[in-house]
């Protein structure tokens, strides 16, 4: 759907700048987050090996209002990503030592999201699309080669993964 809204805002003669992000890493701090409010551990879809790149929600609201206010970025496709990579594990140790807990987190395992999908999917579509997007998340390449990637501002830096872990210390929803 992205790239289908790509084209059209594209072919629409419009003025455009298009800016694509990685896994928004404040959002998936508040899943693991919300998700121990509980037992005090984080859920993990998967297996949580693979590594993903996330990027600061803060670090993408500054590219957009790059994108708005400075002329040279009409025409162009702005991406974003973090500095570093993290599996879902280590996002939720580090999560566990930002809120003072030790415990490791609890996984769904794939055989449990394959079925969700292909069984509760069908009577409730948003949880199949959520299993069938965890199965994805666990298994495809979801780094990011910087190699040959040059942003509009060469003062722009985003920020580690490590930085917004540390300010999610407020106790789980």
């Amino acid at each position: 759907m992205k790239h289908a809204a790509e084209e059209h805002l594209r072919a629409s003669g419009a003025d455009w700048t298009i800016v694509r992000a990685t896994a928004f890493l404040e959002l998936w701090i508040d899943v693991l987050t919300s998700t121990a409010a509980r037992s005090g551990r984080p859920v993990v879809f998967g297996r949580g090996n693979n590594p993903i790149n996330f990027v600061s929600v803060i670090d993408v609201a500054a590219l957009v209002e790059l994108a708005v206010t400075d002329p040279a970025t009409r025409g162009r496709i702005l991406e974003i990503g973090g500095p570093d990579h993290l599996t879902f594990n280590q996002l939720a140790a580090a999560i566990q030592a930002a809120a003072g807990r030790t415990g490791t987190p609890r996984h769904v395992p794939r055989l449990a999201l394959r079925f969700m999908a292909g069984t509760v999917g069908h009577i409730k579509p948003e949880l199949g699309r959520q299993a069938r997007a965890a199965l994805l998340m666990d298994g495809i390449d979801l780094t990011r080669d910087t190699a040959g990637i040059r942003q509009p501002a060469q003062a722009f830096r985003a920020r580690p993964s490590a930085h917004a872990c540390s300010q999610s210390t407020a106790p789980p929803r």
